[in-house]
This record gives structure tokens, C-alpha cells and sequence, in this order.
């Protein structure tokens, strides 16, 4: 262990241990570890967090559910390319789209068509897997397979029924057998909390931010990783299959040459996150040749977050969990702060990155006009005299384009106040047309990285009148909700003549709007989690109803 980063990352990580439980952090290159250190503690007695503690890995699974789904490509008994209601002969799946296969392939990319998520499902006490074939028949598809990405557990859940029924043994002892064992690692696959044991020890609780022991609503869909608990070296274990490709036997060389190809999107812009076959790419972007690529995973639940990171070209690779509420950006911070100190022990500089130079172009010709609308913030784009402005929740920001057709967001009025200004200090925006819509990227540099993403996208004005007897507040129905709701609030208003659905989920806010399919279907709009997905009106004599997300609420 190199003392000069154990001194370092243990100054740094130990800040986190008045916001954060517990946190396991590791270092490890070529075959040898470089740092591995445990902080904090796992229950109400405050046990210490150890080498045995076992966190849950989250979305992390779903690299072992794309390990397991292509060995049995590698042995010919699934196809990447073709159908998978070839491999489940009852699937159905509603689409208003014309007839495009959904394969492995575009499932492990998250571009399949597919649902983000059945929420009623991944929250509910089943332990059986096959039913989210029931699911995702009652389930119409989002969009047109490989036109767009979405983050789909739906889809794995999909995966992890494939790996059964053509192994002939369950999830769970395939992984086992087939990726487990030969690691010489072990698994804890919990799909409810009915089923935890109590009495081991080594098992992390969940906390909240108050440091409060609860419970983690999360829990079928085992493929998409919502129960599977690990410790940190079993992490590590799985982290040395990708940076000595040479020295694993659970996929041949060129198989795993195939999850480590960074895929090039016609949607995406530099420096956007992108999955290929089961991997995460440009989710850390440091734009200096001698690190290159950082391919990664995270897996999140609502109390457990961990990241698990590796750079081909240095052979090392990166892992954090933690076991609290606000551990995505702990567990993000960490990550992180290891890569800058591992690169400056390899003298490799790091320094803070900024906005590249480029001419800026006095007028655009460009037809961006428009109102566009994220999952946070409304952006008016309009032309004036001078030049294009966009209106960002009353804030007016002049958008200057450059020669390569990014625009530099420049404050005016109230915007260019010190409260408002910093905050496009180290932006970039750039507009796209995808599928006959204009989509508004940003391109942000945050100190050593950068990361660009979909903010924002153009909408048109439709007939909200007829839908006036939708508007107000819904409560959810037939759902248990324990310590933790899952959806905390929904309603639908109209706003700028726009049909508006807000919820509460996870602690998180949404806004999404509304598109009308039929009299009693709209879609979601937009990008990301749930764009693209169906809300179904029900209008019995007395009450109105409305389905989404795998839930029925009902208007109050």
C-alpha cells in the first residue's frame, strides 16, 4: 500500500464519515492492491465496517448479469442480434411502432424500446423473476428499439429470465456456478427484506441521512442488481476480470475486448455518458491522452451507493461503497479524488479543465427557437436584435455561438448578478435535431472533468382543454407503503399551454409532459428514466384514475 495515497485518501474520505455510515474505498492495479481502507460502521450498535461488511452493489449486478447472458453467446445458445421473444416465446409487447427487433444487444446498451421501470414491481415482495414477463406485456414499448437511450431495469429483469430459461437453472445458480465460484467470490442475492438474515453480522444496514436505520424499498428484478450484497474485495475481484483480461477464464479475450468498445451514438455529443455491451463509458472525462478511457459501472438504491471504475490503458481500477442515503455524491467525490491521486503518483498532471478557445460567431442562422423543457427547468429560446437569448426561469442569458457550434451562455440583468452568474461560468450549450425535435445538450467542466448531457428538449403546444378534468392532485392505490413512499406526490396541471405531470419519487422531483396518443393514452415526453413511457387514463362513473410508472393513483 502506497503511504503516500493511504495518507491522502484517508484525510480526504475520513471528511465523509460525519455525513456518511459507513464507506469502503480501494485501489487496485495490475494484480496488487494499491489502497483498500474501511470507514465508519454497518448497524445500530455502530459495528465497525470491515473487510467482511457486505453492502448492497445495486445496478453494479448488471455487469455480471452482461458477463453470464454472453457466455452463453460465446457457447451459441443466444443470439446478440436477433429477437429475444426467441428466447421467451410468450412475450408480447405492446408498440405503436413499426416492428423492430428487440435484442441482447440493444438491452445491454439500454437502447431496446423498453420501460425504465415497473415501480409497483422492483418495490414489491416477489422473489420470482419470471414475472417480469407478465409486466412487461402489460407494458407498451417506450420508443423505437435502438433510436434512443433509456435506462431500462425492465430490461435486464428481461436478461436475467433469458439466462434461466436457456441454462436451465435459475439466476442465481448460474451466476454462482458460472461467475461466483471461479472468481472464488461470493453473492448475497436478497430479493425482499422478509428474506435478510438477521443474524449475519457482516450484512450492512441501510441509513438515512439522519443516521437512521431503515429499510431499502428496493427489491425484485435481481438481474438489474436491486438486492445483491458483495464485500469490497469481492467488488475488487470482479474489477481484475477487466484489468487483466489475460489472466480470467469467464470470457474469452475478444468477447471482452467487445465490452470494453466504446459505442458512437448519432444522439450523443463528446463527453455524454454512452453504455456499450454491459459497461459505462465517459461517465469520468479527464481529456488527457495519457489516462484515456475510464470505463465504469455505478449501481445505486435509495441507502446503498457504490462505483466501480477501471482505466485499460493503466491497468487500475477504482471501487467505493457506501451504506447511507447521500452516498451518490460521496461515493462519486471519492471516486474521483482516488484517480487524481493514483495519475499524480504516475506523474501524469492533472489540472483543472476549462472552456477550449473558439471564434465566436456574431449571428446565428441556426432555427433553435423554441420552448424546451427538462426533467428540472424550462429554457425559452428567442431571437432579439443582438443576437439568440434563452430565458431559464426568469433568468435572461445571451447565447453567443462559437465556431464549433457550442454556445457560450453570457448572463444579462439579474442573471449576471454574483448570486446567478457563476453558475454558466464553466457551461457550453449545443443544440441537436434527433428524430425532427431540436435537443439542448450542456457541456459542463467541473475542476478535473468534464460531462456533457441532455438538458433540454423542444416542445409544441397542444389542446389542454379537454383534459381540464385531469388536473389536480392523485394518491397512490393498493400499495403498502412502509417508512419510506415511494412516490410521494403526483399531480397534472396545465402550464404555458402545456399538459404537466409532477411527481415525487425517491426523493427526487420530476416534471414531465404530456403528449396524447389516443382519448385515453399520453405519452411521457423527453429523455432519460420514464421518457417515452404511457400514462393510461381510467374514468370510472365516480372517480378518475390515472396508470403509470406500474401504479394506479387516484384523483383526490
Amino acid at each position: 500500500m502506497n503511504e503516500r495515497i493511504k495518507e491522502n485518501l484517508d484525510q480526504y474520505i475520513g471528511k465523509f464519515t460525519k455525513q456518511t455510515a459507513g464507506i469502503s474505498a480501494a485501489i487496485v492495479e495490475n494484480n496488487k492492491t494499491m489502497y483498500e481502507e474501511y470507514f465508519g460502521f454497518i448497524d445500530k450498535n455502530r459495528t465497525s465496517n470491515s473487510s467482511t461488511t457486505k453492502m448492497m452493489i445495486g445496478s453494479n449486478t448488471k455487469v455480471v448479469t452482461a458477463i453470464a447472458i454472453l457466455q452463453l453467446y460465446e457457447k451459441g445458445i443466444v443470439d446478440l442480434d436477433i429477437d429475444i421473444s426467441e428466447y421467451i416465446i410468450e412475450l408480447k409487447i405492446k408498440s405503436r411502432f413499426s416492428k423492430k427487433d428487440i435484442t441482447i444487444r440493444n438491452i445491454l446498451m439500454h437502447r431496446s424500446g423498453l420501460a425504465s421501470d415497473d415501480l409497483n414491481f422492483i418495490t414489491s415482495k416477489s422473489t420470482d423473476l419470471e414475472e417480469i414477463v407478465k409486466i412487461v406485456n402489460q407494458t407498451p414499448l417506450s420508443y423505437e428499439p435502438f433510436t434512443k437511450y433509456v435506462y431500462s431495469n425492465i430490461g435486464f429483469g428481461l436478461l436475467g429470465v433469458i439466462i434461466q430459461r436457456m441454462s436451465k437453472v435459475s439466476y442465481t445458480s448460474y451466476v454462482k456456478e458460472r461467475i461466483l465460484d471461479p472468481l472464488k467470490i461470493h453473492f448475497d442475492f436478497i430479493p425482499n427484506n422478509s428474506q435478510k438474515i438477521e443474524d449475519d453480522l457482516s450484512i450492512s444496514q441501510s441509513f438515512n441521512n439522519n443516521f437512521e436505520i431503515v429499510e431499502d424499498p428496493l427489491s425484485a428484478i435481481i438481474s438489474a442488481g436491486t438486492s445483491t450484497y458483495c464485500t469490497l474485495r469481492d467488488l475488487m475481484a470482479l474489477l481484475k476480470v477487466f484489468i487483466e483480461p489475460d489472466q480470467q477464464n469467464l470470457l474469452k479475450k475478444e468477447t471482452i475486448s467487445m465490452m470494453l468498445h466504446k459505442p458512437i451514438f448519432d444522439d450523443t455529443i463528446d463527453g455524454e455518458m454512452v453504455h456499450g455491451l454491459g459497461l459505462v463509458y465517459q461517465m469520468y472525462n479527464f481529456n488527457n491522452p495519457k489516462i484515456g478511457d475510464i470505463i465504469s459501472h455505478g449501481g445505486d438504491t435509495i441507502y446503498h451507493h457504490s462505483r466501480f471504475a477501471f482505466v485499460p490503458k493503466l491497468n487500475v481500477g477504482f471501487v467505493v461503497m457506501t451504506n447511507t442515503e447521500n452516498g451518490l455524491d460521496v461515493s462519486m467525490n471519492i471516486a474521483l479524488k482516488m484517480m487524481e491521486e493514483y495519475f499524480k503518483l504516475k506523474n501524469i498532471e492533472i489540472v483543472p479543465l476549462s472552456i477550449e478557445d473558439s471564434k465566436i460567431i456574431e449571428r446565428s442562422t441556426e432555427d433553435v427557437e423554441g420552448i424546451y423543457e427538462g426533467q428540472i427547468n424550462r429554457f425559452i429560446i428567442h431571437k432579439e436584435i443582438d443576437g439568440l437569448y434563452a430565458n431559464i426561469q426568469g433568468l435572461e442569458i445571451k447565447l453567443e455561438l462559437r465556431e464549433d457550434h457550442f454556445y457560450k451562455p453570457m448572463p444579462t440583468g439579474i442573471a449576471a448578478s454574483p448570486q446567478f452568474a457563476g453558475m454558466f461560468d464553466d457551461l457550453l450549450l449545443h443544440i441537436k435535431k434527433l428524430n425532427g425535435k431540436n435537443i439542448l445538450f450542456g457541456k459542463a467542466y467541473r475542476g478535473i472533468v468534464f460531462n456533457s448531457t441532455k438538458i433540454a428538449m423542444e416542445i409544441s403546444a397542444m389542446d389542454t382543454e379537454k383534459y381540464k378534468y385531469l388536473y389536480g392532485n392523485y394518491k397512490l392505490v393498493g400499495k403498502d407503503i412502509l417508512d419510506f413512499i415511494v412516490i410521494n406526490s403526483v399531480s397534472i396541471s396545465e402550464q404555458d399551454g402545456q399538459l404537466k405531470l409532477k411527481m415525487q419519487s425517491f426523493g427526487q422531483h420530476y416534471m414531465f409532459n404530456l403528449k396524447e396518443l389516443d382519448n385515453n393514452k399520453l405519452e411521457i415526453q423527453g429523455f432519460g428514466r420514464f421518457s417515452g413511457d404511457t400514462m393510461t387514463v381510467i374514468k370510472p362513473r365516480e372517480e378518475i384514475k390515472i396508470k403509470a410508472f406500474g401504479f394506479e393513483f387516484i384523483k383526490i
